[in-house]
């Protein structure tokens, strides 16, 4: 999909099938769930330009309030874009029903 590139970003890769999100917040690592589009692939890469193309990701590495990571069928993160202020992140949290996972890899509820 060459919109990608037009906004700077480096193209969907071709196996993610699910995002998830992750941040930092008073020295500790947040994990956030999983979210599994129901039309896959076609519904990230939908999410992903609309996000793209008003400013709620940018470029891996950025200055990023949090992280926005695809994920493929096995659970891997293949990829990463900068998630860069918090109202973008509310933005994905409502979105894909995010909810913390982890915190410093403990399980949210323990």
């Amino acid at each position: 999909m060459e919109l990608m590139s037009k906004l700077g970003l480096p193209e969907l890769h071709p196996d993610a099938v699910a995002l998830s999100a992750f941040r930092e917040e008073d020295g500790q690592g947040i994990a956030y769930t999983v979210a599994v589009p129901t039309r896959g692939h076609d519904r990230i890469v939908a999410l992903v330009w609309r996000a793209a193309s008003t400013g709620k990701i940018g470029r891996a590495g950025e200055s990023e309030y949090a992280t926005l990571e695809l994920v493929n069928a096995e659970g891997d993160t293949v990829q990463d874009y900068a998630i860069p202020t918090a109202r973008a992140f509310r933005w994905w949290y409502t979105l894909l029903g995010l909810r913390v996972d982890t915190k410093d890899g403990q399980p949210s509820y323990a």
